[in-house]
């Protein structure tokens, strides 16, 4: 991942949640910030705040899988 700001060092991302830069190999709660952020995610997905942009189709994982479509599109 690129960092926020270009004049940050290569390690530098932001919090999806909060928006703050960090260091990302000082998380334990990569690619959050904190625990909390890592939660407030996980809340959110629990209440149907984030959700796939269609049902998964069987289909899908052959689309994955096949050795002509290497980049997984």
């Amino acid at each position: 991942m690129a960092p926020a700001n270009p004049n940050e060092s290569p390690s530098a991302t932001t919090c999806p949640i909060c928006k703050m830069t960090f260091v990302a190999a000082a998380s334990p709660a990569f690619p959050f910030c904190s625990e909390k952020c890592h939660l407030l995610d996980l809340g959110k997905w629990l209440d149907g705040k984030y959700s796939t942009s269609r049902p998964l189709d069987p289909s899908d994982d052959d689309e994955l899988e096949s050795p002509s479509n290497p980049d997984g599109r």
